[in-house]
């Protein structure tokens, strides 16, 4: 077969433009699905995508609520904030919660606390975390938690430190450190600083340091409370749907940071239909969505199993299941424990009002 001159020109532009483009694609589709490599603080690395453990939030301090004082004095607080971003957030300061910067804070002052972006987030509105860390005004401190290795490299490898003689180290509940250097290879460690080196990986000197407890397996918070349970009272709790209170069974109750909600009273407020056959089979509403008591894996049609952290629960032969399953599962756009009432209906979100 013979080609012109302007054919073979056309082909062999056509063939680089090919060969540029299967380059291109081999030098960039691994940036695209190449995860980063997060310890879960379980003692084993998980591959999770592009997503930071630890999260904060600064912003404004709005208001500062006082929720419960037990006998030795212990005050929870929430704090709340105006975060530019995010609108209103409210923090949970507990007793196991690490104040950087001292406990004294005020309205007015900038508030920035740090919460593990793993954790269940609980659904109530305005969102609230539970502040691992927190400070006030800190101007220039930085603050980084992350683990190190033998050479006091951070586990992302952007930071060494250098401890020096006036670092404060400390246990998560304020007690001194006074073991050896390096049982500090391992733990999760609060870095608090103010100058870096400009180098790579950038140095600094941490003016403390702040040693957290490893959580056991849906652990409930960081410091010794029991989640909702311990903030609320949920006996006279109630339920609207739709805005109109319903007549439950049995009150909702929390499991750590978890509202849990009677099932059957609940559908069929917002017109499904229950179909329960036996305890180990699953209970269906409106045979489109299912739900098996025991078993974490909630059912809508053929989509993949929905996975909420707790499975349904049978209590006092009703069954309860986690308040997230009609906003993550049947699609509402509200179901949140918010100032004392649990709301579900599908009114405009309520995140709308946060922005």
């Amino acid at each position: 077969m013979i080609f012109s001159k302007k054919t073979l020109s056309l082909l062999l532009a056509i063939l680089m433009l090919a060969a540029f483009t299967a380059s291109a694609m081999a030098e960039e589709a691994p940036l695209l699905i190449t995860p980063i490599r997060i310890d879960t603080g379980e003692g084993a690395e998980a591959e999770h995508p592009i997503f930071e453990r630890w999260q904060k939030h600064s912003g404004e301090i709005t208001g500062i609520t006082p929720i419960e004082v037990y006998e030795d004095g212990t005050i929870y607080y929430h704090v709340a904030i105006k975060a530019q971003q995010e609108g209103t957030v409210v923090f949970v300061i507990t007793p196991g919660s690490i104040g950087i910067s001292g406990d004294e804070y005020k309205i007015g002052d900038t508030f920035t606390a740090w919460y593990d972006g793993f954790r269940p987030v609980i659904m109530i509105y305005p969102p609230q975390y539970e502040a691992v860390v927190y400070g006030v005004n800190l101007g220039i401190t930085g603050v980084k938690i992350t683990r190190f290795d033998e050479d006091f490299l951070s586990r992302e490898g952007d930071l060494v430190i250098r401890i020096g003689e006036d670092t404060v180290i400390r246990w998560a509940d304020g007690a001194e450190f006074t073991g050896e250097i390096q049982e500090l290879i391992g733990p999760e460690l609060v870095i608090v600083h103010s100058i870096l080196a400009l180098s790579f990986p950038a140095q600094t000197t941490p003016s403390a340091i702040y040693i957290l407890p490893e959580l056991e397996e849906n652990d409930g918070a960081w410091g010794d409370d029991g989640g909702l349970a311990d903030l609320y009272d949920f006996t006279d709790i109630p339920i609207l749907v739709n805005g109109e209170q319903i007549e439950v069974p049995f009150p909702p109750y929390a499991v750590g940071w978890m509202v849990m909600v009677p099932l059957r009273a609940v559908a069929e407020a917002l017109g499904f239909e229950v179909h329960w056959v036996a305890n180990d089979q699953p209970i269906m509403l409106n045979n489109v969505y299912s739900v098996q008591i025991g078993v974490d894996s909630y059912i809508r049609g053929r989509m993949v199993p929905f996975q909420l952290g707790i499975a349904p629960e049978l209590v006092n032969s009703t069954t309860f299941v986690p308040l997230s399953f009609f906003r993550d599962v049947i699609g509402l756009n509200n179901a949140y424990f918010f100032e004392g009432v649990i709301e579900i209906n599908d009114d405009e979100p309520m995140e709308s009002d946060m922005h």
